[in-house]
């Protein structure tokens, strides 16, 4: 083909690319392109000098499992359970013709160190000897993978496992009847998605809200993602769907609830602590002390899924899908460790990315005689 024809061919396709409605996307769609024009022959890219084999003969042959572990923040054990469960969905990647296909144990590895560290996608393209575009295909495509596990990895439990959890909490602090605790968190954004001004938190920087339940293992019952930053922690519950659950008593056996704080609206299946105004009786006192104690699991959970999985303290990405299904990944990803006793204790960092849990609401009658009686009736141990 005749240079001066490829060269119209390149600007036509480039002229297509800035013209488009959906301008949002432009680094990430030009980043997609590039393949597909070098592939075509339509011009020549410079070799730039790679790391290659990197994953197979350094990672999976000279890495010890205390290696693994540091660079992935999983096991080598957890990360071969992942690759099975997923082999299926990432069959061999071919990017461009003429080069070979990436295979699924490399793309594993590839969406392991980017989720797990927070290099740029330059620096892991040329640490796996692929290009940035490869990364961001590969990325997105195991995200994908991971979240078609969310239905086997994240559940609600059935009645015999809630009174076990139940157990569990009253042994440990006195808390009857509690199946789960429920927080919101803030996934920091590197740039507001599409300039809307609703994702930037009462702390001023861009978020997307992520909701969690959890059981007394830091087992992640539920998981619920998607309202920007702005949206108070009490709004985003009241519009989940685990909400209308255990309003109308679809999941909540017998006289079990789950457990928040003073951000959340107090009602028959969500109990939350009393507002010290300086007038609380011991009985008040005490029921708050033991809901605190109880809730901790919830912001444990919330510090190990963060530090384990780093990206999430820092995620750039311009299509708010692409956002929810890669912290969707990281939650399945989380009950996958927890499942595999994968511990994370020595990952664990402190912070405060709750800007939103102030109250704003108003608590419900059934709510207020629930806890009430809880207080007066013996349950907990003073």
């Amino acid at each position: 083909m005749d240079d001066l024809v490829k060269k119209g061919i390149v600007t036509w396709m480039i002229t297509e690319l800035l013209d488009d409605d959906d301008d949002d996307d432009y680094e990430e769609e030009y980043d997609a392109l590039i393949p597909i024009v070098v592939g075509a022959g339509l011009i020549k890219r410079e070799c730039v000098p790679k790391i290659n084999l990197f994953a197979e003969e350094i990672v999976i042959d000279q890495y010890t499992d205390w290696d693994f572990k540091y660079h992935f923040r999983i096991t080598r054990q957890t990360y071969q359970c992942l690759l099975d469960k997923i082999l299926l969905l990432i069959q061999p990647l071919v990017v461009c013709p003429g080069k070979p296909p990436i295979p699924p144990q490399r793309q594993v590895l590839v969406f392991l160190w980017f989720i797990s560290n927070l290099d740029s996608m330059r620096q892991i393209a040329s640490l796996f000897g692929i290009s940035k575009s490869s990364v961001l295909l590969i990325v997105r495509r195991v995200s994908n993978a991971i979240c078609t596990l969310r239905d086997r990895c994240i559940r609600w439990p059935d009645a015999g496992t809630q009174q076990q959890i139940a157990n569990a909490f009253e042994a440990e602090n006195g808390m009857r009847g509690c199946v789960g605790c429920i927080d919101g968190t803030h996934i920091r954004l590197a740039v507001t998605i599409g300039q809307d001004m609703d994702y930037i938190n009462r702390k001023h920087f861009p978020s997307i809200q992520l909701q969690l339940v959890v059981d007394d293992q830091m087992l992640i019952e539920d998981a619920y993602v998607g309202w920007p930053g702005s949206t108070h922690d009490a709004r985003v519950y009241r519009n989940s769907p685990i909400s209308d659950a255990l309003q109308n008593g679809l999941i909540a056996q017998g006289d079990h609830f789950i457990i928040g704080d003073s951000a959340y609206a107090l009602n028959r299946f969500l109990l939350t602590p009393f507002r010290d105004t300086g007038h609380l009786t011991p009985e008040q006192r005490n029921y708050n002390r033991k809901l605190s104690g109880t809730r901790q699991v919830v912001e444990r959970t919330i510090r190990a899924l963060k530090a384990r999985f780093r990206r999430l303290q820092a995620l750039y990405c311009l299509r708010p899908q692409h956002v929810c299904n890669f912290i969707m990944a990281a939650c399945v990803l989380h009950n996958l460790c927890i499942l595999s006793n994968d511990a994370v204790e020595d990952l664990l960092e402190d912070g405060d990315d709750r800007p939103n849990n102030y109250a704003a609401h108003q608590d419900n009658v059934q709510g207020i005689d629930r806890r009430n009686n809880l207080t007066t009736c013996g349950t907990f141990d003073k």
